[in-house]
Formats: C-alpha cells, sequence, structure tokens
C-alpha cells in the first residue's frame, strides 16, 4: 500500500509536470512546503512520501484524493479550485473552453490508465516471474 502511494504520487507530480502546473522542481518543492533534496529524493524511490507532503499536493494542485489513495481517475479533482491556477489547460480561450475542457479530461484519462497498465504489468511481473517491459518473448527469469 505504501509503496503504491508513493508511485501514485511520483505519477501525479510527473503529470502536473507535463501539464505545466509548475515550472522547475524549485518552484514545486516550495509549494509542497520541502527543500528540492527532499522531492528528488521521493521522485528518485529512496525516500517515501510523508503525509504533510500529501496534504499540501491536495490543497495547492488539487490531486485527488482517490486517485492517491485508491488508483482511481481523475488525478485532478474537479470538485474545488486549484489556488491561484486553472483546471483548464494552458492558453485555453472563451471559446473553446468546452473543447479543451473535454480535450485536458481525455488526456487525463489516458494518461490514468498508462499508469494503471504499468502497474498490473509490474503486478504481473512479480506474480510470474516474467519480464514484460523487456521484450524477452514471455521468457522467465531466473528467481533466486
Amino acid at each position: 500500500m505504501k509503496e503504491d502511494i508513493n508511485n501514485r504520487f511520483i505519477s501525479a507530480i510527473n503529470y502536473l509536470k507535463v501539464n505545466n502546473f509548475f515550472k522547475k522542481k524549485a518552484e514545486l518543492a516550495s509549494n509542497l512546503g520541502c527543500k528540492p533534496q527532499v522531492l528528488t529524493e521521493i521522485l528518485g524511490k529512496r525516500m517515501g512520501v510523508q503525509l504533510d507532503l500529501l496534504q499540501n499536493l491536495f490543497d495547492k494542485y488539487n490531486v485527488s484524493y482517490s486517485f492517491i489513495f485508491r488508483g482511481e481517475l481523475p488525478i485532478i479533482s474537479n470538485n474545488t479550485a486549484i489556488d491561484n491556477q486553472s483546471t483548464k489547460p494552458p492558453g485555453s480561450c472563451a471559446q473553446c473552453e468546452g473543447k479543451d475542457q473535454l480535450i485536458f479530461s481525455q488526456k487525463q484519462t489516458i494518461d490514468a490508465q498508462l499508469i494503471a497498465i504499468d502497474a498490473l504489468k509490474k503486478r504481473i511481473e512479480d506474480l510470474s516471474g516474467e519480464d514484460l517491459t523487456s521484450g524477452n518473448n514471455g521468457q522467465k527469469r531466473k528467481v533466486g
């Protein structure tokens, strides 16, 4: 469970980065209330995410509790506004807002599905001993 939460935290950060919610890691670290080095350790899977960072992620970037704790879509909650930001993609015009929101929502769904697929592949690998990502044509890995 802890590892899943850490992985979803990393996925949420990557999603926010790809969608330009922050420009530099230092900006993100400041918004989350930590040092950039702490963020680097978490993103490198050398440290687990702390609850205060999760709470700041929820509060500052409107990341969904359900995504972090249960892996449910969407990544960004549409229930409340993000502090000083909008959930619509950058560069949207008033005339295109509906279309832009639909595209943004679909992209969010696709991104989350890709994350879920990767998690399922890892789970299958763990259970079967097969490496599904290296293209070894389903050959068994040597275990132990």
